[in-house]
């Protein structure tokens, strides 16, 4: 289980003291919040976010009880650093696989629904062509188990049959012998049951993280129209919080900070939150309503003066600024 213990190492080097080791494994469970959301950005741990999703928080907290016992962190109040015997247990890790990219397809949910419609469809056409129409199905939700339906209404079977084997046969070939086998040891079809993670290896973790990254990349290419609908789902999340995403609506209506406040019943701290977590990832979004540009480049030399985004430490070391101006500067220095 050491790759657990790499991915919170690799948080906590990220976010250079200034977070809570909780706050490191919130990123890494894809817990969505403004402070996680803004977290990602601020720190560059976009490829990590999420990447422990669907690990049980049970074996998360386990393994970070290792790290805290092994004096791979240091503590500073709830702040946590990681040490030297922490830096060079981490510096025998390689890293996460090539493609993966945790805040692009498990964040937003489109790694998972790409994976449940494509292995749907791999078992449903394996059985079908081998005159089978009675099969236990791999577990996919209802959304994504309506839509391989209606693929499989539009399209013959035979040709999606040679699209499907066309497209993974190329993508497939394009990967280490590695990920391309596990891949394929994954799926399910006619007499045959796609293995687990634990049946493939003593780090279940890295075997999902080594899967995931062919999801990843699958999803990164570009895939044939009769197949298009793997990366379609209305269920796939935004990057910001949902209430975030109801403060833009009203903000591009043209309300004012102010209106947003009273329309929605919010204090002006939670509306604060919403700007900078839409100030982060939507760069149409404008900042010059709540910050000047003088400000943004005076807390920006701050920044760069103290090599540190703290907001205390920036406080301290600026004047006539807010602690609201302060988290705009450092949103916009990460986006």
């Amino acid at each position: 289980m050491h790759t657990i213990q790499y991915l919170l190492l690799t948080a906590v080097k990220h976010m250079r003291g200034e977070r809570s080791l909780n706050g490191a494994m919130h990123l890494l469970k894809g817990k969505r919040s403004a402070q996680t959301i803004q977290d990602i950005s601020f720190f560059s741990l976009n490829k990590y976010a999420g990447s422990l999703k669907t690990t049980p928080t049970t074996l998360i907290e386990q393994q970070k009880e290792i790290v805290i016992t092994k004096e791979y962190i240091r503590f500073d109040q709830k702040r946590a650093s990681i040490t030297e015997a922490g830096d060079a247990f981490l510096s025998t890790w390689k890293g996460l696989p090539e493609h993966y990219n945790g805040f692009l397809f498990e964040w937003t949910n489109e790694a998972q629904v790409a994976w449940e419609r494509l292995s749907l469809l791999m078992q449903t056409i394996s059985h079908l062509q081998a005159g089978e129409k009675a099969f236990i199905p791999v577990y996919a939700s209802f959304e994504n188990r309506l839509a391989v339906k209606q693929t499989l209404r539009a399209y013959s079977i035979d040709n999606l049959q040679k699209s499907l084997h066309t497209f993974l046969s190329e993508r497939l070939a394009q990967l280490d012998e590695s990920s391309a086998n596990l891949f394929v040891a994954r799926c399910s079809g006619y007499h045959m049951a796609g293995k687990t993670y634990r049946q493939l290896g003593d780090d279940p973790v890295a075997k999902s993280l080594q899967f995931q990254a062919v999801i990843h990349y699958l999803l990164s290419n570009s895939i044939p129209s009769d197949l298009s609908f793997i990366k379609e789902s209305k269920a796939v999340f935004n990057q910001t919080t949902q209430t975030a995403r109801e403060s833009a609506v009203l903000f591009r209506q043209g309300h004012s900070f102010e209106d947003v406040c009273r329309i929605r019943n919010l204090k002006a701290s939670t509306v604060e939150d919403h700007v900078v977590e839409l100030i982060t990832y939507d760069k149409t979004f404008p900042y010059n309503h709540y910050i000047s540009e003088e400000k943004v480049s005076y807390i920006h030399q701050i920044i760069k003066t103290i090599s540190s985004t703290r907001l205390r430490l920036i406080k301290d070391a600026s004047e006539n600024v807010t602690y609201f101006e302060i988290r705009l500067a450092v949103a916009i220095l990460n986006r």
